[in-house]
Protein backbone atom coordinates (compact mmCIF):
# COMPACT_ATOMS: atom_id res chain seq x y z
CA UNK A 1 0.00 0.00 0.00
CA UNK A 2 3.09 2.46 0.85
CA UNK A 3 4.36 1.67 -2.37
CA UNK A 4 0.60 3.01 -4.24
CA UNK A 5 1.42 6.34 -2.29
CA UNK A 6 4.91 6.57 -3.82
CA UNK A 7 3.89 6.05 -6.88
CA UNK A 8 0.90 8.58 -6.63
CA UNK A 9 2.83 11.29 -5.11
CA UNK A 10 5.86 11.17 -7.36
CA UNK A 11 3.18 11.19 -10.74
CA UNK A 12 1.45 14.45 -9.26
CA UNK A 13 4.92 15.85 -8.85
CA UNK A 14 6.31 15.29 -12.34
CA UNK A 15 2.55 16.66 -13.59
CA UNK A 16 2.94 19.70 -11.94
CA UNK A 17 6.49 20.29 -13.31
CA UNK A 18 5.17 20.17 -17.13
CA UNK A 19 2.57 22.00 -16.15
CA UNK A 20 4.13 24.91 -15.01
CA UNK A 21 7.17 25.21 -17.82
CA UNK A 22 5.04 27.16 -20.21
CA UNK A 23 4.14 29.56 -17.53
CA UNK A 24 7.95 29.85 -16.79
CA UNK A 25 8.36 30.89 -20.62
CA UNK A 26 6.08 34.32 -20.07
CA UNK A 27 8.22 35.17 -17.28
CA UNK A 28 10.61 37.48 -19.09
CA UNK A 29 13.16 37.28 -16.33
CA UNK A 30 13.79 33.49 -16.96
CA UNK A 31 15.05 34.16 -20.31
CA UNK A 32 18.31 35.67 -21.33
CA UNK A 33 17.22 37.56 -24.87
CA UNK A 34 16.81 41.44 -24.48
CA UNK A 35 13.65 42.19 -26.89
CA UNK A 36 12.82 45.32 -28.58
CA UNK A 37 9.38 47.48 -27.38
CA UNK A 38 6.20 46.58 -29.06
CA UNK A 39 3.96 43.67 -29.52
CA UNK A 40 5.37 40.80 -26.84
CA UNK A 41 6.40 38.20 -28.88
CA UNK A 42 4.95 34.35 -28.21
CA UNK A 43 6.45 31.19 -29.28
CA UNK A 44 4.51 31.32 -32.40
CA UNK A 45 6.61 34.30 -33.49
CA UNK A 46 9.63 33.30 -32.92
CA UNK A 47 9.91 29.54 -34.46
CA UNK A 48 6.52 29.02 -35.95
CA UNK A 49 8.24 25.69 -37.49
CA UNK A 50 10.49 24.57 -34.62
CA UNK A 51 8.46 21.78 -31.88
CA UNK A 52 8.01 23.36 -28.28
CA UNK A 53 10.33 20.94 -27.06
CA UNK A 54 13.57 22.28 -29.61
CA UNK A 55 13.36 25.32 -27.39
CA UNK A 56 15.76 23.22 -24.60
CA UNK A 57 17.90 22.02 -27.32
CA UNK A 58 21.50 23.28 -25.95
CA UNK A 59 22.09 24.39 -29.98
CA UNK A 60 18.75 26.08 -30.49
CA UNK A 61 19.79 30.32 -30.46
CA UNK A 62 17.52 32.96 -31.16
CA UNK A 63 16.74 34.10 -34.51
CA UNK A 64 18.32 38.15 -34.39
CA UNK A 65 16.17 40.75 -35.43
CA UNK A 66 18.54 43.59 -37.49
CA UNK A 67 16.74 47.13 -39.32
CA UNK A 68 17.57 47.11 -42.97
CA UNK A 69 15.84 49.86 -44.34
CA UNK A 70 17.17 51.61 -47.44
CA UNK A 71 18.97 55.17 -45.91
CA UNK A 72 15.89 57.75 -45.98
CA UNK A 73 16.90 61.35 -47.88
CA UNK A 74 16.20 63.86 -44.79
CA UNK A 75 16.41 68.20 -45.57
CA UNK A 76 18.77 69.79 -44.22
CA UNK A 77 18.08 72.52 -41.56
CA UNK A 78 18.14 75.15 -43.73
CA UNK A 79 17.21 74.17 -47.91
CA UNK A 80 17.61 76.25 -50.49
CA UNK A 81 15.10 77.29 -52.45
CA UNK A 82 15.31 75.73 -55.90
CA UNK A 83 13.74 78.08 -59.18
CA UNK A 84 13.11 75.97 -62.11
CA UNK A 85 10.61 78.53 -64.25
CA UNK A 86 7.95 77.44 -66.25
CA UNK A 87 8.93 73.77 -66.89
CA UNK A 88 7.72 70.88 -65.59
CA UNK A 89 10.23 68.94 -62.71
CA UNK A 90 10.29 66.27 -60.79
CA UNK A 91 13.08 64.26 -58.07
CA UNK A 92 12.06 61.56 -56.20
CA UNK A 93 14.09 58.58 -54.52
CA UNK A 94 12.79 55.67 -56.23
CA UNK A 95 14.04 53.30 -53.51
CA UNK A 96 11.83 54.69 -50.72
CA UNK A 97 9.43 57.00 -53.00
CA UNK A 98 10.54 59.66 -51.11
CA UNK A 99 9.23 63.11 -53.37
CA UNK A 100 12.35 65.63 -53.36
CA UNK A 101 11.20 68.05 -55.31
CA UNK A 102 7.97 68.75 -57.68
CA UNK A 103 7.38 71.37 -59.84
CA UNK A 104 3.67 70.71 -61.74
CA UNK A 105 4.74 66.70 -61.62
CA UNK A 106 1.14 65.98 -62.44
CA UNK A 107 0.61 67.93 -65.29
CA UNK A 108 0.01 66.02 -68.32
CA UNK A 109 1.82 66.68 -70.94
CA UNK A 110 3.68 65.62 -74.33
CA UNK A 111 6.76 63.44 -73.71
CA UNK A 112 8.07 62.77 -77.18
CA UNK A 113 10.57 60.18 -77.38
CA UNK A 114 10.76 59.12 -73.64
CA UNK A 115 7.69 57.22 -75.42
CA UNK A 116 10.39 54.72 -76.40
CA UNK A 117 11.23 53.68 -72.57
CA UNK A 118 8.03 51.38 -73.22
CA UNK A 119 8.33 50.84 -76.68
CA UNK A 120 11.72 48.67 -75.35
CA UNK A 121 9.73 47.23 -72.38
CA UNK A 122 6.84 45.78 -74.45
CA UNK A 123 9.76 44.49 -77.20
CA UNK A 124 11.36 42.74 -74.62
CA UNK A 125 8.35 40.52 -73.87
CA UNK A 126 8.17 39.77 -78.00
CA UNK A 127 11.86 39.27 -79.07
CA UNK A 128 12.18 37.23 -81.96
CA UNK A 129 15.77 36.77 -80.89
CA UNK A 130 18.31 39.36 -81.05
CA UNK A 131 20.44 38.03 -83.93
CA UNK A 132 17.28 37.85 -86.34
CA UNK A 133 18.14 39.67 -89.03
CA UNK A 134 15.88 42.98 -90.51
CA UNK A 135 15.43 44.69 -93.76
CA UNK A 136 14.98 48.00 -93.21
CA UNK A 137 12.02 49.29 -95.60
CA UNK A 138 10.77 52.04 -96.87
CA UNK A 139 8.06 52.76 -94.21
CA UNK A 140 10.00 52.77 -91.92
CA UNK A 141 11.62 55.93 -92.66
CA UNK A 142 10.16 58.83 -90.26
CA UNK A 143 10.94 62.71 -90.29
CA UNK A 144 12.33 63.81 -86.90
CA UNK A 145 16.01 62.84 -85.08
CA UNK A 146 19.26 61.44 -86.62
CA UNK A 147 18.39 58.02 -88.53
CA UNK A 148 21.49 55.82 -88.74
CA UNK A 149 19.57 53.04 -91.22
CA UNK A 150 18.70 53.33 -94.76
CA UNK A 151 15.77 51.85 -96.63
CA UNK A 152 17.21 48.09 -97.95
CA UNK A 153 20.06 48.13 -94.89
CA UNK A 154 20.04 44.23 -93.11
CA UNK A 155 20.82 44.75 -89.55
CA UNK A 156 20.52 42.91 -86.02
CA UNK A 157 17.46 43.13 -83.80
CA UNK A 158 20.19 44.21 -81.31
CA UNK A 159 21.31 47.10 -83.64
CA UNK A 160 17.89 48.11 -83.67
CA UNK A 161 17.36 48.24 -80.27
CA UNK A 162 20.39 49.90 -79.84
CA UNK A 163 19.61 52.24 -82.44
CA UNK A 164 16.28 53.18 -80.68
CA UNK A 165 17.61 53.90 -77.26
CA UNK A 166 20.88 55.47 -77.83
CA UNK A 167 20.14 57.55 -80.60
CA UNK A 168 16.67 57.66 -80.48
CA UNK A 169 16.58 56.34 -84.23
CA UNK A 170 12.83 56.65 -85.52
CA UNK A 171 13.65 54.32 -88.42
CA UNK A 172 15.09 51.73 -85.98
CA UNK A 173 12.42 51.97 -83.67
CA UNK A 174 9.84 51.76 -86.53
CA UNK A 175 11.82 48.63 -87.47
CA UNK A 176 12.11 46.98 -84.38
CA UNK A 177 8.57 47.03 -83.36
CA UNK A 178 7.77 45.10 -87.04
CA UNK A 179 10.64 43.28 -86.12
CA UNK A 180 7.99 41.53 -83.14
CA UNK A 181 5.28 40.30 -86.01
CA UNK A 182 2.64 42.31 -84.14
CA UNK A 183 0.73 44.62 -85.90
CA UNK A 184 1.39 48.64 -84.78
CA UNK A 185 -2.05 49.03 -83.47
CA UNK A 186 -1.67 45.71 -81.53
CA UNK A 187 2.17 46.62 -80.03
CA UNK A 188 0.41 50.27 -79.36
CA UNK A 189 -2.25 48.80 -77.57
CA UNK A 190 0.55 46.46 -75.52
CA UNK A 191 2.34 49.62 -74.38
CA UNK A 192 -1.03 51.42 -73.12
CA UNK A 193 -1.67 47.78 -71.34
CA UNK A 194 1.60 48.11 -69.74
CA UNK A 195 1.29 51.92 -68.33
CA UNK A 196 -2.19 50.22 -66.95
CA UNK A 197 -0.11 47.59 -65.27
CA UNK A 198 2.45 49.74 -63.74
CA UNK A 199 -0.30 52.38 -62.13
CA UNK A 200 0.50 54.97 -64.97
CA UNK A 201 -3.00 56.63 -65.00
CA UNK A 202 -1.84 59.65 -66.35
CA UNK A 203 0.24 58.15 -69.35
CA UNK A 204 -0.97 57.04 -72.34
CA UNK A 205 0.26 56.23 -76.41
CA UNK A 206 -0.85 56.59 -80.01
CA UNK A 207 2.40 55.25 -81.44
CA UNK A 208 6.11 53.87 -80.62
CA UNK A 209 8.14 56.26 -81.24
CA UNK A 210 6.62 59.56 -79.65
CA UNK A 211 5.92 62.05 -82.89
CA UNK A 212 2.63 62.05 -81.69
CA UNK A 213 0.72 64.37 -79.67
CA UNK A 214 -0.94 61.55 -77.96
CA UNK A 215 2.08 60.04 -76.22
CA UNK A 216 1.48 61.87 -73.13
CA UNK A 217 2.62 61.30 -69.23
CA UNK A 218 3.28 63.44 -66.16
CA UNK A 219 6.82 63.61 -64.17
CA UNK A 220 5.70 61.46 -61.98
CA UNK A 221 4.48 58.80 -64.00
CA UNK A 222 7.99 59.49 -66.34
CA UNK A 223 10.07 58.80 -63.04
CA UNK A 224 8.08 55.42 -62.45
CA UNK A 225 8.61 54.18 -66.07
CA UNK A 226 12.21 55.44 -66.14
CA UNK A 227 12.82 53.13 -62.63
CA UNK A 228 10.94 49.94 -64.52
CA UNK A 229 12.89 50.10 -67.50
CA UNK A 230 16.36 50.38 -65.96
CA UNK A 231 15.28 47.54 -63.71
CA UNK A 232 16.09 45.35 -66.71
CA UNK A 233 19.60 44.76 -67.46
CA UNK A 234 19.16 45.39 -71.27
CA UNK A 235 18.16 48.36 -71.05
CA UNK A 236 20.19 49.65 -68.12
CA UNK A 237 23.19 48.50 -70.71
CA UNK A 238 21.94 50.70 -73.77
CA UNK A 239 21.11 53.54 -71.96
CA UNK A 240 23.88 53.96 -69.94
CA UNK A 241 26.05 53.99 -73.45
CA UNK A 242 27.43 57.58 -75.35
CA UNK A 243 28.00 55.47 -78.61
CA UNK A 244 27.11 52.64 -80.44
CA UNK A 245 29.03 51.58 -83.61
CA UNK A 246 26.61 49.66 -86.31
CA UNK A 247 28.12 47.44 -89.34
CA UNK A 248 25.02 46.04 -91.74
CA UNK A 249 25.35 42.74 -93.46
CA UNK A 250 26.55 44.85 -96.26
CA UNK A 251 29.51 46.21 -94.21
CA UNK A 252 28.21 49.86 -93.75
CA UNK A 253 30.24 50.96 -90.44
CA UNK A 254 28.15 54.19 -88.91
CA UNK A 255 28.76 55.13 -85.01
CA UNK A 256 25.72 56.76 -83.39
CA UNK A 257 25.93 59.07 -80.76
CA UNK A 258 23.60 58.94 -77.21
CA UNK A 259 21.24 61.78 -77.41
CA UNK A 260 22.15 61.84 -73.73
CA UNK A 261 24.51 64.45 -74.15
CA UNK A 262 25.14 64.41 -70.01
CA UNK A 263 26.27 61.35 -70.03
CA UNK A 264 30.11 62.21 -71.01
CA UNK A 265 30.01 64.64 -67.35
CA UNK A 266 29.39 61.71 -65.16
CA UNK A 267 30.87 60.18 -62.88
CA UNK A 268 31.00 63.75 -61.20
CA UNK A 269 31.50 63.92 -57.82
CA UNK A 270 29.53 61.86 -56.03
CA UNK A 271 27.31 61.00 -58.25
CA UNK A 272 27.15 58.26 -61.01
CA UNK A 273 24.29 58.18 -63.90
CA UNK A 274 23.10 55.19 -64.10
CA UNK A 275 20.68 56.18 -67.55
CA UNK A 276 18.69 58.47 -69.09
CA UNK A 277 16.28 59.11 -71.83
CA UNK A 278 15.35 62.22 -74.01
CA UNK A 279 13.07 63.28 -76.27
CA UNK A 280 11.93 66.15 -77.84
CA UNK A 281 9.22 67.45 -80.45
CA UNK A 282 8.07 70.60 -80.91
CA UNK A 283 4.92 70.22 -78.82
CA UNK A 284 6.76 68.69 -76.13
CA UNK A 285 9.90 70.61 -76.22
CA UNK A 286 13.49 69.23 -74.61
CA UNK A 287 12.59 66.60 -72.46
CA UNK A 288 14.76 64.39 -70.43
CA UNK A 289 14.36 61.54 -67.31
CA UNK A 290 17.60 60.50 -65.27
CA UNK A 291 18.70 58.37 -63.01
CA UNK A 292 21.63 58.60 -60.46
CA UNK A 293 23.17 57.33 -57.58
CA UNK A 294 25.71 58.37 -55.19
CA UNK A 295 28.86 56.25 -53.84
CA UNK A 296 26.30 54.87 -51.02
CA UNK A 297 23.77 53.35 -53.47
CA UNK A 298 21.61 55.89 -52.76
CA UNK A 299 19.21 56.74 -55.85
CA UNK A 300 17.73 59.45 -57.56
CA UNK A 301 15.54 60.00 -60.37
CA UNK A 302 15.47 63.67 -61.60
CA UNK A 303 12.79 64.44 -64.44
CA UNK A 304 12.40 67.83 -66.59
CA UNK A 305 9.55 68.36 -69.56
CA UNK A 306 8.83 71.13 -71.87
CA UNK A 307 12.73 72.85 -71.26
CA UNK A 308 12.96 75.52 -74.65
CA UNK A 309 16.10 74.21 -75.45
CA UNK A 310 18.59 70.96 -75.73
CA UNK A 311 21.49 72.25 -73.33
CA UNK A 312 18.64 74.01 -71.04
CA UNK A 313 17.54 70.60 -70.25
CA UNK A 314 20.89 69.09 -69.22
CA UNK A 315 21.84 72.19 -67.48
CA UNK A 316 18.46 72.05 -64.92
CA UNK A 317 19.11 68.32 -64.50
CA UNK A 318 22.51 68.97 -63.08
CA UNK A 319 21.09 71.74 -61.41
CA UNK A 320 18.11 69.77 -60.19
CA UNK A 321 21.46 67.06 -58.92
CA UNK A 322 23.48 69.33 -57.50
CA UNK A 323 20.65 71.25 -55.24
CA UNK A 324 19.17 67.48 -54.32
CA UNK A 325 22.64 66.51 -53.12
CA UNK A 326 22.96 69.69 -51.08
CA UNK A 327 20.02 69.74 -49.28
CA UNK A 328 19.21 66.30 -48.50
CA UNK A 329 20.99 63.84 -46.56
CA UNK A 330 20.37 60.06 -46.25
CA UNK A 331 20.84 58.45 -43.23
Amino acid sequence: MSYVFVIFFASLLMCTLFIGTPQMLQDNSRLDTDFPAGRVLGVEDIVPSRQFADLFKESFRLPQLTDTHDPIPYPRPEMSVFECENVVAFVIDPKNGVELYNEQADKIVPVASITKLMTALVFLNNNPGWDREYRVLTSDQINGGRVYVSSGDIVSVSDLFNLSLIASDNAATRGLVRSTGLELDEFVLLMNTRARDLGLTNTGFVDPIGMGAGNVSTARDVAELLNTALASKYIAGTLSRQNYVLTTKGGKVRTAQSTNKILKEYPKGEAILIGGKTGHTDLAGYCLATKFKDEHENEIISVVLGESSSPRRFAMTNNMLDWTLENYEWR
